[in-house]
Order: structure tokens, then C-alpha cells, then sequence
């Protein structure tokens, strides 16, 4: 999740529209960006406190 914010957080960095954008239809064994929304969907209610600090 750390590596995911700080991909979210560069406004240039391809990996931002990557991560915004849908997700490509066939999934695939270990995808970054599936990984990613599923441990923010998970967590979804630490990450709403952590962002507020």
C-alpha cells in the first residue's frame, strides 16, 4: 500500500493512471494494480484516518 501512495502521489508517474484507470479485463497471476485496489478496498477504513493526519 505504501509503494501504491507514493505511485499516487507523483502526478507524472505512468503507474498514477495506471492505478486510476479500470484495471484490464484478464487477470493475471500477480497484478500490482489488482493488488493494490484490493488492499485499499480491504483497509479501506485505516487508509480514510490515515489520509486525514
Amino acid at each position: 500500500m505504501i509503494q501504491m501512495e507514493k505511485y499516487t502521489s507523483m502526478p507524472l508517474h505512468p503507474m498514477k493512471a495506471r492505478l486510476n484507470d479500470l484495471a484490464l479485463g484478464r487477470l493475471k497471476r500477480s497484478s500490482f494494480v489488482h493488488r493494490g485496489k484490493r488492499l485499499k478496498r480491504q483497509y479501506q477504513d485505516d487508509y480514510q484516518c490515515t489520509q486525514h493526519r
